[in-house]
């Protein structure tokens, strides 16, 4: 836990739980300004300057009731947060964001030499959980139970807030400076920003059932004894998100049917014998004529094609062809083809894609020996 003399608080952070983002406050809230405004700053993370005791007015003590037997007045805290919801928040973000698996990683080496996939889907991860915790640090430190980094007896903490709360814990923290005599820091103190939010937003209907269990187990500690989570409510959330996506609709026309029609397009998927699954995912605000959008959505190939020999296209009225940003993570189709090598990286993203009046757009694929093959087209609905 560090404690902060001039603040009168006591924080302990776990990783992937707001810690960036209270440690920056903390930093404005003691010196008025932020850290990476900070003259003579030293030449580490905001994390290291707290953590590792590079700040003079910082003290870092166990969390134990001896250790803190001296800061009774103090506000002692800890952020938390659900651990399989952390869980994959992390793989969104060290290993989708941050690349920390893949074949740049300052690692990558040492994940050959050890037969571990580059860029692993959510399920492979767990499946090898602890090899890759060994080989890359930062996966270890992120994965590892809160219960690592609160401690044992959890009553050495006035307050433990689920992540949910951590604007109301902000606001206990004001309410103490006020009882204390530091109304200056409560009236000067900043709003919480938010930091390390990089990363797709994720949900629990990624995992399959044996990734859950795993980490279910593997989590134990932290769900029996921490008491802002819930074994039996994450349990059941996790049924329901598996209940959703069993009945979701995922094919072209039935997703987005209502949408098309409202924005003045059709849209018509061909059945190509080389692309075993495609999705579509048009702007929630719609498609209108002449206006840019994002085309995106994920390309599976049939297992037996190879993929290499092809790139994707985007062309309007068979010109100005352009390629697709093909082959980017895809772990909702990993997760539903979980034996298909490819669809871990299937999805796509076409930028300033227009539909004009009297015109077409194309998206096809195209091998290396020039042979096309259709995979959608959209016209304008007063065309048809």
């Amino acid at each position: 836990m560090i404690i902060i003399e001039k603040l009168k608080l006591g924080y302990q952070d776990s990783p992937k739980i707001a810690s960036t983002s209270l440690f920056h406050w903390l930093h404005n809230s003691m010196y008025g300004h932020s850290y990476s405004d900070r003259v003579n700053k030293p030449n580490v993370y905001i994390h290291e300057y707290y953590g590792l005791g590079k700040c003079p007015d910082v003290r870092i003590v166990k969390n134990d009731r001896k250790s803190v037997e001296e800061y009774q007045t103090f506000f002692r805290f800890a952020i938390t947060r659900d651990p399989i919801k952390r869980f994959i928040s992390m793989y969104s973000n060290r290993i989708l964001h941050h690349r920390e698996l893949s074949a740049n990683s300052n690692i990558a080496s040492q994940l050959k030499i050890d037969g571990l996939e580059f860029d692993p889907d959510i399920n492979m991860l767990v499946t090898a959980l602890e090899k890759y915790m060994t080989v890359q640090k930062s996966i270890f430190h992120h994965t590892r139970p809160q219960l690592d980094f609160l401690g044992n007896d959890l009553t050495i903490y006035n307050r433990i807030a689920d992540i949910s709360d951590v604007n109301k814990v902000i606001d206990e923290i004001k309410a103490h400076w006020m009882r204390n005599g530091l109304q200056e820091l409560a009236e000067s103190a900043p709003a919480l920003g938010r930091a390390q939010t990089g990363g797709a937003k994720l949900g629990l209907e990624i995992l399959n059932d044996e990734s859950f269990d795993k980490l279910l187990e593997y989590y134990r500690g932290d769900y029996e004894n921490i008491p802002t989570v819930s074994l039996q409510a994450i349990k059941n959330e996790y049924l329901e998100a598996k209940r959703q996506k069993a009945s979701a609709k995922l094919t072209v026309n039935n997703e987005n049917q209502n949408k098309q029609k409202n924005a003045g397009i059709k849209v018509n998927k061909i059945n190509t014998p080389i692309v075993a699954e495609f999705w579509l995912h048009l702007p929630e605000s719609g498609v209108e004529i002449g206006v840019p959008f994002v085309l995106q959505g994920a390309l599976l190939m049939t297992a037996d094609t190879n993929t290499a020999d092809w790139q994707l296209y985007v062309s309007v009225d068979n010109n100005s062809s352009r390629l697709c940003d093909w082959f980017l993570p895809s772990p909702k189709l990993a997760n539903s083809f979980p034996s298909h090598p490819g669809a871990k990286n299937a999805r796509f993203n076409a930028e300033d894609v227009v539909v004009e009046k009297a015109e077409t757009v194309d998206l096809y694929l195209q091998n290396t020996s020039g042979e096309r093959c259709l995979v959608l087209q959209i016209k304008p609905a007063e065309a048809l």
